[in-house]
């Protein structure tokens, strides 16, 4: 019995160790923006259960494998889609996982980052006449490292910190300058490829890009990040906003090798990631281009709207996936309320039906809902409702023959999360009534950690409770 006891406190330590910092529900109220209450923290986790369940493989000991179509593939770009998504929704086990994953296949060819298609344990050949998966992607090694930033916040004693900057410093051999501006390669073979004459608006994330600057403490992330704005106003449509796939660096579309200069399954991530930099920091440019570029969506219609088109509007793709919708709807928070809303209906509609909407799909979710936040906005939201705290030792916990959880003594907004002895998380809420009575006549019976942490995101205080 003793020895019982001391198994589950192990366990219940090594949990407490894990938990997330800022855990999944956030909610926060961005600086800047409309923010949209449509989208729920159930759908967000349901969506992002789904994608765990459908494309996380496993791999060699102790990795995961973000799987792509077929699942017995991955791309690089698929990996750093994941590892955002999960360090936001505080998975550290799969999060670790997948890191892993990403070291294994980092090679000399790729130039030290990760090769862009591979299997589990090698690269893919080439096939139906298409390259092989040697060689990088920027993007994808430019998410990873956006990954390991947001992990550093989430758990500040993980050792993430380190691994942000190592990455971000290498991927500084990345940018080039192009008549003053500076620019991203978009992947490296042995050697580095494009920049001025190819590269793709879609790989530059200025939001992060910030916060790169901070923690390598070298200013050339900041100039890249204000040269974004620059470098998507030249190339995009005066009218519609909309911008190519690949792009010069002057602004002109396609590229010297004839890659596409069409709004296509490239340049749909952008609305995302441009807009996240108004949404954050207000700028000006990023706000105005969102705006843009929403506006002339929500006058396509919300429902009609496609995965390819001619910069001029012209329609060119038959798709309508949550790949291309909720990117303009992440967009469409520098628009009003109706639009955003209008967006926001429609994505929690879409179904993750192929590969690049169920990844994706995490991120724009996550945007929408608030719950793709930074430090920064964390301070500022818990000094606007640090009147709202909870005293945590007042919230009392109680249940009621295995079906209900009854949480009482809560005087304001507080975070309930319910995990297994394993570490798996079964159950997340926002409490804002008192009383509140939760349903977990689904869950098996046995021992669960309660974590309950209050809105200025302090370490969640975790007890053993018993479902019966």
């Amino acid at each position: 019995m003793i020895r019982q006891v001391l198994i589950v406190l192990f366990l219940f330590n090594i949990l407490y160790a894990q938990g997330a910092k800022y855990p999944f529900p956030q909610n926060v109220t961005y600086p800047f923006g409309t923010i949209s209450k449509v989208v729920t923290n159930e759908f967000v986790k349901s969506w992002y259960d789904n994608w765990k369940k459908t494309y996380l493989q496993k791999c060699e000991p102790n990795t995961l494998r973000p799987g792509v179509d077929p699942l017995t593939k991955s791309l690089v770009e698929a990996q750093g889609f994941s590892m955002v998504a999960v360090a936001y929704m505080g998975d550290k086990g799969i999060f670790d996982s997948l890191y892993a994953f990403y070291v294994k296949r980092c090679s000399s060819t790729a130039c030290g980052f990760m090769d862009w298609k591979v299997y589990c344990d090698r690269v893919v050949p080439a096939e139906n006449g298409k390259s092989d998966g040697f060689g990088s992607a920027t993007d994808g090694d430019i998410d990873v490292a956006c990954a390991l930033v947001v992990a550093s916040w989430q758990w500040p004693d993980g050792g993430y910190l380190e691994k942000a900057k190592s990455l971000i410093t290498k991927l500084e051999s990345m940018i080039t300058t192009c008549s003053g501006k500076l620019v991203l390669y978009p992947g490296c073979n042995s050697r580095n490829w494009g920049g001025c004459s190819e590269t793709d608006i879609s790989y530059y994330a200025p939001a992060f890009f910030r916060y790169f600057a901070k923690i390598s403490g070298n200013t050339k992330w900041t100039k890249l990040a204000d040269d974004t704005q620059l470098l998507r106003d030249a190339a995009a449509n005066a009218t519609t906003g909309l911008v190519p796939d690949w792009q010069y660096a002057d602004g002109t579309p396609g590229s010297n090798t004839g890659r596409r200069g069409i709004y296509s399954f490239d340049a749909i991530r952008a609305p995302y990631k441009q807009a996240m930099d108004y949404l954050w920091n207000g700028t000006a440019s990023a706000g105005i281009w969102s705006k843009k570029i929403s506006s002339w969506a929500y006058n396509v219609g919300v429902t009609n709207i496609k995965d390819e088109y001619e910069l001029n509007g012209t329609v060119k793709g038959t798709g309508h996936s949550m790949a291309v919708v909720g990117a303009l709807g992440v967009a469409a928070m520098a628009n009003s309320q109706a639009v955003v809303d209008a967006f926001a209906g429609e994505m929690i509609k879409l179904k993750d039906d192929y590969w690049y909407s169920g990844y994706l799909g995490n991120l724009y979710l996550l945007a929408i809902s608030g719950n793709m936040w930074n430090p920064d906005i964390i301070s500022k939201v818990n000094t606007v409702r640090k009147s709202t705290l909870v005293t945590l030792s007042n919230v009392k916990v109680k249940t009621n023959f295995g079906r209900e959880l009854i949480i009482s003594g809560n005087s304001g907004e507080c975070y309930v999360a319910l995990s297994s002895l394993s570490g798996k998380q079964v159950l997340s809420r926002v409490v804002k009534d008192n009383p509140i009575s939760i349903d977990v006549s689904s869950l098996m019976r046995g021992c669960y950690i309660i974590s309950i942490s209050d809105v200025s995101g302090s370490t969640p205080e975790r007890k053993m409770i018993s479902l019966y």
